[in-house]
């Protein structure tokens, strides 16, 4: 490493240790004191990547307000800095950009002015592809299947709505799933004859407009009740890749079997149409399983794991065929207590066991690496 490099690496050491000390001339709260932090650290970071000009500027938000500032640093805290540093400080008296305090802050995506009854967004998921960002979620004072989209990594958002379904109404529970700049929606549905189905809508322009949403798969049986979808794609190289896979939870009657079964279809054609479900698990009569979630491995592999009450954990399953067939389920966590579904909490929030699935696709040692997480209200006994 140059001798440049490590002396500001020492000065950036310094300017966190000594920040505290520094007092700008105007006022600055907590969290503005932490802005200048957050900016002294890129500024430096470039400096050091030998990027003066431009790449400092990279680190910063697109919404920046230019203000003067100049620190005031005591004689005797001003004599322990390395030359550079001194230099750095002596030139604060001309105009710097500086982050605005909002781009820090947490913010809302969603267009209240848009909602006609209670204000409340839940079920959240969210997909990114470039500087693409979809969030889908339930907005309870519109239209239920909602989603805000950004084109700009985030600086800027837009809400819009899921188009109803031609023959009912939607009802959310929205999972997204990017591919380039097609995104896709999958949620549930009531139709016109009370019945619930799993939905899909596809946006080709990064979020922007939506087609009407078609339905993936018929109900299964007598009192059929789909619920709880989840969608992945398979953005690698491994031949499959475009494969749109969708799962739920079916509570289903068929014929003497009654319960409910985590069933998982396929789509080759972009979403167009679906192939028949594959049931992962028969119909139990405890109806101990719901939730699924889903992760494409680095080889196409189709993952897939749900929450699992009768085993007291998470079970898990996979297809190495695109979907065609699955492995039998198996116990991937098995915990002392364990609550596959919790208290709704001010009748929006549910806190459950169900678990979320990411698998490695880089090209590390851990390549392939499946992880779960999921809530447990203990871990003796764990397994």
């Amino acid at each position: 490493m140059k001798a440049r490099q490590i002396l500001l690496l020492i000065s950036l050491f310094f300017v966190f240790l000594l920040f505290p000390i520094l007092k700008p001339q105007a006022q600055l709260g907590t969290t503005n004191q932490q802005i200048m932090v957050d900016w002294l650290e890129a500024r430096l970071k470039a400096q050091i990547a030998n990027n003066n000009s431009e790449a400092w500027q990279r680190e910063l938000p697109k919404n920046t307000s230019r203000i003067t500032k100049k620190l005031i640093v005591s004689d005797k805290i001003f004599k322990k800095f390395s030359r550079p540093l001194q230099g750095y400080f002596s030139n604060q008296n001309f105009q710097e950009p500086l982050p605005n305090l909002a781009n820090k802050e947490n913010f809302l995506i969603n267009d209240s002015s848009q909602d006609t009854g209670a204000k409340v967004q839940n079920n959240t998921s969210s997909a990114v592809s470039g500087n693409n960002i979809i969030v889908a979620y339930n907005d309870i004072g519109t239209q239920i299947s909602s989603i805000s989209y950004s084109n700009d990594g985030g600086e800027t958002w837009k809400a819009s709505q899921i188009p109803q379904l031609l023959t009912g109404r939607n009802f959310g529970s929205g999972v997204v799933a990017a591919s380039g700049k097609n995104f896709y929606y999958t949620g549930l549905a009531v139709t016109n004859e009370g019945v619930p189905v799993i939905i899909i809508s596809r946006s080709s322009d990064a979020g922007q407009t939506w087609a009407i949403p078609t339905v993936v798969s018929p109900p299964s049986g007598s009192g059929s009740f789909q619920d709880k979808p989840w969608i992945a794609i398979d953005n690698n190289k491994t031949g499959l890749e475009g494969n749109i896979y969708i799962g739920w939870t079916d509570f289903a009657s068929i014929g003497v079997d009654t319960g409910s079964r985590i069933v998982c279809a396929v789509s080759t054609n972009n979403g167009a149409s679906f192939a028949k479900p594959v049931a992962l698990t028969p119909l139990d009569v405890s109806f101990s399983v719901q939730g699924v979630t889903i992760a494409i491995g680095p080889n196409g592999e189709v993952n897939l794991a749900w929450g699992d009450s009768g085993i007291l954990g998470v079970s898990f399953a996979q297809s190495n065929n695109g979907g065609k067939t699955f492995s039998q389920p198996r116990a991937a966590a098995i915990v002392k207590t364990y609550e596959l579904l919790g208290t709704l909490l001010n009748s929006h929030f549910e806190a459950n066991g169900l678990p979320s699935l990411a698998v490695d696709t880089s090209n590390s040692p851990n390549r392939g690496t499946l992880y779960i997480v999921f809530n447990a209200p203990s871990l003796t006994n764990s397994q």
